[in-house]
């Protein structure tokens, strides 16, 4: 619960950030693990189609981390390492909503790495293209199994 309400917060957050935004570059290596450019323009997207719905994510990761589509999930994973799956079935994640009755949870790693976490919170870009769709409805509990 906390997770999904950490969730919410940082896509309030990036609301605020993107209506009052300037188009900047910055390399990012707090860890020195991974060093990615991050330009922080969000409202540039690439598709992610599913069997369900497309999802929407931040270009800048299209060529810096590793996404793979399955049957029922997407795998996003930045060197060699999953940092978050986004589940079109029942699992041990939090309950995003569902799209059109087929429920689509986010089951995150855990993780120090700041690239990994900076890649996590964007998960607040699919959130808002998903509420923009009339399709998708937000889950009213907890959403915790």
């Amino acid at each position: 619960m906390k997770r999904i309400v950490s969730l919410m917060l940082c896509f309030l957050f990036v609301l605020c950030l993107a209506s009052c935004k300037s188009k900047n570059k910055k390399t990012v290596d707090e860890n020195k693990s991974s060093s990615v450019v991050v330009e922080e323009d969000n409202q540039k997207t690439f598709d992610i189609k599913t069997e369900v719905t497309t999802l929407k994510y931040p270009e800048r990761w299209e060529k810096t981390a590793d996404i793979k589509t399955e049957e029922d999930k997407v795998v996003f994973s930045l060197n060699d390492k999953t940092v978050f799956e986004i589940v079109f079935k029942e699992c041990d994640g939090y309950l995003l909503g569902t799209y059109n009755g087929t429920p689509i949870y986010i089951v995150e790693t855990e993780t120090e790495d700041y690239n990994e976490k900076l890649m996590l919170e964007d998960v607040d870009i699919i959130l808002q293209n998903l509420l923009e769709d009339e399709n998708f409805k937000v889950a009213t509990n907890s959403g915790e199994n």
